[in-house]
């Protein structure tokens, strides 16, 4: 057995490996950067420093396991499913709650409502579903029609989002296509780093180096980068600057192969694998808890936004839990 084999063994608990453990590592990390980047309380250039990279990893690692297909109808029914499907019902979830416990206003819930048809979600929490949804399909159009113009439709997409963002003060958009079409190169960049087999180069380089670039452009550029609002000042640095923040991750995934690091693998992976529970669960529920104690005239300060960010984890993976039990319940039924 080779050594990245028995890794893969004692990383996955000596199960089968159908996945690529790293990139669930990766996605772990990244839902405890979006996490962490929603934390007002943490020092600006942190925050910056999370944002310059953080979303764009998730549509890197999307466009990694993109592997073809030879029916585009079908491809649109399966991503609807399992994006769009997740997003209309956390959607009304969220939506009652805010209005029947936190007490909303229903003006301010009839504004949530549309964003949500826009695509923006709850409380700016669920775009990036509906972002990553457009993102696949636009990029099988492209891919299937403009193959060999592939790189030129990328660039001309990602340069009209960003027109379009700059010129309209871009807020929400029709179901967040200007951000897939911000969003696609990212993509793009991941699926070239699959076919080509990059990710052997990708490691090969120290994590020391792809930090020491990423803070020195981020520094002397500070480019800001925003996928939601596909917005950014300066395009180029700030692909750049997110290109070598993914590279870094990637590279920081392999810490996790060793004896002392691998509890922490384990657990990182197991959000990633289950990173469209985590994501809008640990987003929505520290606020909406934060908002509950305000409600009931408690007092907003660090330990209560931190705790109900515990509270956020708590929750999704009891949700994840549940919803384990309940595939499982209905594969023995299945199985009888």
């Amino acid at each position: 057995m080779s050594k990245i084999e028995s890794e893969t063994l004692i990383l996955s608990g000596g199960g089968q490996n159908e996945r690529e453990i790293w990139a669930d590592i990766a996605r772990g990390i990244g839902v405890i950067l979006v996490i962490l980047g929603h934390t007002s309380q943490l020092p600006s250039i942190f925050i910056e420093w999370i944002y310059s990279f953080h979303m764009p990893l998730f549509f890197w690692i999307s466009g990694y396991f993109f592997r073809g297909t030879p029916n585009i109808a079908l491809y649109v029914k399966k991503k609807a499913k399992a994006l769009l499907r997740p997003y209309i019902l956390y959607s009304l979830v969220f939506w009652g709650i805010n209005y029947f416990i936190l007490r909303e206003d229903g003006n301010l819930i009839l504004n949530e409502i549309i964003g949500g048809l826009s695509g923006q979600g709850t409380d700016g929490i669920l775009w990036f579903f509906p972002a990553l949804f457009w993102t696949e399909i636009l990029f099988v159009i492209l891919r299937k029609n403009l193959q060999k113009a592939l790189p030129i439709a990328i660039i001309g997409c990602v340069v009209c989002a960003t027109i379009f963002s700059g010129e309209t003060n871009y807020q929400s958009g029709v179901m967040k296509i200007p951000s897939a079409m911000f969003a696609i190169g990212f993509y793009y960049c991941g699926y070239v780093t699959q076919r080509y087999n990059f990710i052997n180069w990708v490691k090969r380089v120290p994590l020391l180096v792809y930090l020491a670039f990423h803070l020195v452009l981020l520094v002397i550029f500070h480019p800001g980068l925003s996928l939601n609002t596909a917005s950014t000042s300066n395009l180029l640095i700030a692909y750049m600057i997110a290109v070598i923040g993914i590279c870094g991750v990637v590279k920081f995934t392999d810490i996790f192969w060793s004896e002392w690091s691998v509890h922490i693998g384990r657990i990182l992976a197991y959000i990633g694998k289950n990173s469209l529970y985590y994501y809008p669960i640990t987003g929505y529920v520290p606020v909406a808890l934060v908002k509950f104690i305000v409600l009931l005239g408690g007092e907003k300060n660090v330990i209560v936004v931190f705790a109900s960010k515990g509270m956020g984890f708590v929750m999704a993976t009891v949700v994840c839990f549940l919803q384990k039990s309940i595939q499982l319940s209905r594969q023995n039924k299945e199985k009888k």
